[in-house]
């Protein structure tokens, strides 16, 4: 049992289940990253079993600002061609100007299909640069099929990205907040079903406001949405 861990990351390379069991009046263990930072393009939690070898699920941590060491992408949990679901967990400081990172990315350049839920997480501090969820997938045979639900996002720049060769996101219930907007809260394509999410846009430009959902390809489907 433990309540607060440094690390410099953590590679999971086989199929497991990392849950972080809270004991009221005890919060949620905390994972944080050394004073000194990790490096450009490091994830504080990484994840690839490249299909071959079932899910990796990941629950109910607090993941915080690790601090990035001179690079401009660091990122919270990084799932590579693999399946499972991050669940109830709290990510947050990915966003500032020296790093520029990602909430939770999953993406897929594999021939094997990959099948993610991303539900129930809160995913803050991203502003003014930071994203959120990103999912993508490499090339026309690679796929990924990711339910997006009842997540929590505020202070980002970009709250859901997917580039997912028109392959099956699935985005409902979420409560989506950018701020400062700098470009689209919600940018999906191919196929992707955007329903029933209440998505918050706040604009300091003066200007020109971004959309707030914004659809590049073709066969996407939008509705029920409070904008």
């Amino acid at each position: 049992e433990f309540r607060r861990v440094l690390f410099r990351s953590i590679t999971i390379a086989t199929p497991l289940t990392l849950e972080g069991i809270s004991a009221p009046p005890l919060p949620s263990p905390t994972i944080v990253g050394p004073a000194a930072g990790i490096g450009e393009n490091e994830s504080v939690i990484s994840v690839a079993t490249h299909g071959s070898q079932g899910p990796v699920n990941i629950r109910g941590f607090a993941i915080n600002d690790p601090l990035c060491a001179g690079g401009h992408r660091v990122n919270g949990i990084h799932y590579v061609s693999t399946s499972g679901d991050v669940t109830g967990t709290v990510i947050e400081g990915f966003g500032n100007p020296s790093c520029g990172g990602t909430g939770i990315i999953v993406e897929n350049d594999d021939a094997w299909p990959v099948s993610v839920l991303l539900a129930n997480n809160v995913l803050g501090g991203l502003a003014p640069i930071g994203t959120a969820i990103d999912l993508s997938s490499g090339p026309s045979s690679s796929r990924i099929d990711a339910e997006v639900r009842d997540n929590i996002v505020t202070d980002a720049n970009l709250a859901l990205n997917t580039s997912t060769s028109g392959n099956g996101v699935w985005a409902h219930g979420n409560s989506f907040q950018s701020y400062p907007a700098q470009q689209e809260t919600v940018r999906v394509n191919d196929a992707a079903v955007i329903d029933h999410n209440e998505i918050s846009v706040t604009n300091n430009d003066g200007e020109d406001a971004d959309p707030a959902i914004a659809v590049y390809g073709n066969g996407a489907e939008i509705t029920g949405n409070t904008i």
